[in-house]
């Protein structure tokens, strides 16, 4: 087995030398190498596991954040004028999370070189790579089979996986204990993959964020032969996500192909309206009934339990346990005030933030804050949480905004590519109401969000004259 530097070493190696090799057999005529050479960076760098990392002056750096930061160095040099062109509402976003936090860790902390560095890592580095990578009409359509073919490569080992329990990436080199991973069989039947993540949600959050792409190469499939082999890799990318046997990916799943099947035909839009009344009746009558039944077959350690709650009894159970996240630390958010409690206090699970119950198994059992927009409130106050909700709900607003003339400045990409990423964002939106905001996910999150960013930016540039 490898140590974690070894292993980030061998990967950072690897995914340059195929991104230039993609970049050299792409050819250049269809925009700049520098472009391609950073999305693909950005694409073969999921096949590393994120916990092959390297300590850069106490920095633990993983291959996503090296790729990245390498690759756009090179885009500066090449194509600098490129990057102060066509600034959006999503890129000064992004520049007021980047200096709220500067700002609320500089009160905390005491203002030093290191905070925007460590800012800038976190939210501008994931975003101006997916930014930057597609900023040109045709970049979209040259990445996005790179990224189904690694998205289906991840799906079939994590098939595997939750099988077998073989996880390659763990074999090569140990996974940390950073995340707690339940190794028995979810409802008796698979065992939960979690492939190059440290955790199963994680790893359905990154196939999530890979159906947009394979859409797009259904889109602009030449023949059938080519549309049943790219449906046949959203089928397999699907069942990757079941193989992380989670819950709430596989609903929201559901929701996002009602919410197009209603986008699409009026007959199903009141059909699936009904249904949805009758499911809220139904599971407001039934909701104990559904909360035991959705619970049944988790992990032994989630089985129920009394826990005191703003001083009342609480019967405890895994699925319960994102509402009473909600209720304890909710309020909390607010007592935080407009700064909140910095990174420092929220650093570690239970965070170390007044207000918390004093009973100590209270605070172990409810200690991970497993809900993304709470946790950055807690981090960053009521400012910070608006500017990442607002920040969120943009991208969605202008993916469905592009979506009228995806198929004029975005050839032979369509209206589908656009609707899937904004569903796809506000699937992942209320995925992470459940799951605490980490960084094994939250990058490519970013990195999407960037995206978006570049495209509404090609839009632009094209109507000026800059782009071709």
């Amino acid at each position: 087995m490898l140590a974690p530097e070894l292993a980030f070493l061998i990967f950072l190696v690897l995914t340059l030398v195929a991104a230039a090799l993609a970049t050299r057999s792409s050819g250049f005529s269809s925009f700049s190498p520098d472009s391609i050479l950073l999305g693909t960076g950005m694409i073969f760098s999921l096949l590393s596991a994120t916990w092959f990392d390297f300590e850069i002056f106490g920095v633990r750096l993983e291959v996503r954040s090296a790729v990245a930061a390498i690759c756009l160095v090179a885009y500066c040099v090449h194509s600098w004028r490129m990057i102060l062109r066509s600034w959006g509402v999503l890129d000064w976003l992004v520049g007021a999370i980047w200096a709220w936090q500067v700002w609320v860790d500089g009160r905390d902390q005491g203002f030093s070189i290191a905070l925007p560095v460590q800012a800038y890592g976190e939210w501008v580095l994931p975003y101006a790579a997916g930014r930057f990578a597609v900023l040109n009409r045709h970049a979209f359509v040259s990445l996005a089979p790179w990224f189904c073919g690694v998205a289906v490569t991840i799906a079939v080992l994590a098939s595997v996986e939750c099988f077998t329990q073989l996880n390659p990436w763990n074999i090569l080199s140990p996974i940390d204990d950073l995340v707690y991973r339940s190794s028995e069989k979810r409802y008796g039947l698979l065992y939960r993959a979690y492939g190059p993540t440290r955790h199963p949600i994680f790893l359905a959050i990154w196939l999530m964020l890979s159906i947009p792409w394979i859409i797009g190469c259904i889109e602009m499939a030449n023949d059938r032969r080519q549309r049943w082999w790219y449906g046949g890799a959203l089928a397999m990318v699907v069942i990757g996500i079941g193989a992380t046997v989670s819950r709430g990916p596989l609903l929201l799943l559901l929701l996002v192909a009602g919410i197009v099947l209603a986008a699409y035909s009026r007959k199903a839009r009141w059909i699936l309206i009904a249904l949805a009344c009758v499911g809220g009746i139904v599971g407001y009558m039934q909701f104990d009934t559904l909360i035991r039944a959705f619970d049944a077959g988790v992990k032994s350690n989630d089985k129920s339990q009394v826990i005191q709650v703003e001083g009342e009894a609480e019967i405890y159970n895994g699925t319960l346990n994102r509402m009473f996240v909600m209720k304890l630390y909710g309020p909390l958010v607010f007592q935080g005030g407009p700064m909140g409690y910095g990174s420092v206090a929220t650093s570690t699970f239970p965070p170390d933030i007044p207000g918390l119950p004093a009973s100590a198994r209270t605070r172990k059992t409810l200690g991970i804050v497993d809900n993304s927009f709470i946790l950055v409130g807690l981090r960053l106050g009521w400012v910070g949480l608006g500017l990442f909700v607002l920040w969120l709900v943009s991208a969605m607003f202008f993916c469905l905004r592009l979506r009228r003339g995806a198929a004029t400045y975005f050839y032979p990409l369509g209206p589908a590519t656009l609707t899937a990423m904004a569903c796809i964002l506000l699937a992942v939106s209320l995925e992470m109401l459940t799951v605490y905001f980490a960084y094994d996910y939250a990058f490519l999150l970013k990195f999407h969000l960037g995206v978006v960013a570049g495209l509404v930016a090609t839009v632009r540039l094209v109507n000026r004259g800059v782009l071709d």
